[in-house]
């Protein structure tokens, strides 16, 4: 069973993890993780759903995430370091593609994805497709920071766009 559970004791910001009891795991599980867990033929019928953002944006928010939870060590946290940002883009994390995530035996395991540029939207749509009514989504981890192309020279757009090569591709996103 998978439950939500909140972590604001734990951080002073508003934010939630997801805990599997079964795979004892937090968050951002893959879908042959759940597959391996459940069984492909558990899951297979099932709606299978899941949230994409362009990488670019992704990784500033991911930066700003980290320094306000202490990942980054740095004592302006509304400031933005390219330095320590490329320190970021070499941490696996940064390297982490949906396309190989999202996927068993190299091919997208679900019916919908909803993209962050749209996420309101999407939702509703997840929502219909799952018949639930009057849900909304709620705005958590929201970060304060400037639009994620004020952050890039030159430089640091194509390092990115060089990590996520396959997902910019296969998923249309631009800079």
């Amino acid at each position: 069973m998978i439950e939500a559970v909140s972590a604001e004791p734990h951080l002073q910001m508003n934010n939630f993890w997801l805990h599997d009891r079964k795979l004892g795991q937090h968050k951002h599980l893959s879908a042959a993780d759940y597959c391996n867990a459940y069984g492909r033929e558990n899951i297979e019928p099932l709606f299978r759903f899941s949230c994409i953002r362009n990488p670019w944006d992704r990784l500033i928010s991911v930066y700003f995430f980290w320094k306000g939870i202490g990942h980054i060590k740095s004592d302006k946290l509304d400031e933005f370091d390219p330095h320590e940002f490329e320190k970021m883009l070499k941490l696996p994390h940064a390297h982490t593609s949906y396309t190989k995530f999202l996927s068993i035996e190299n091919k997208l395991f679900v019916d919908f994805l909803m993209r962050f540029e749209s996420l309101d939207d999407d939702f509703a749509r997840v929502c219909e497709a799952l018949g639930l009514s009057g849900v909304d989504l709620p705005h958590k981890n929201k970060s304060n920071h400037a639009p994620y192309r004020s952050y890039y020279d030159t430089r640091l757009k194509n390092i990115v766009a060089q990590l996520h090569e396959e997902d910019i591709s296969i998923f249309k996103y631009s800079f």
